[in-house]
């Protein structure tokens, strides 16, 4: 169980990160 929230939380985290860094990607590839 404490692995579970544990990689839960890596889980969120990398989503918190991810999510702009593809959102900037998606633009600055659009502008090409």
């Amino acid at each position: 169980m404490r692995e579970m929230e544990k990689g839960w939380f890596f889980f969120t985290i990398a989503n918190s990160f991810c999510m702009p860094v593809l959102c900037v990607l998606h633009n600055t590839f659009d502008l090409y």
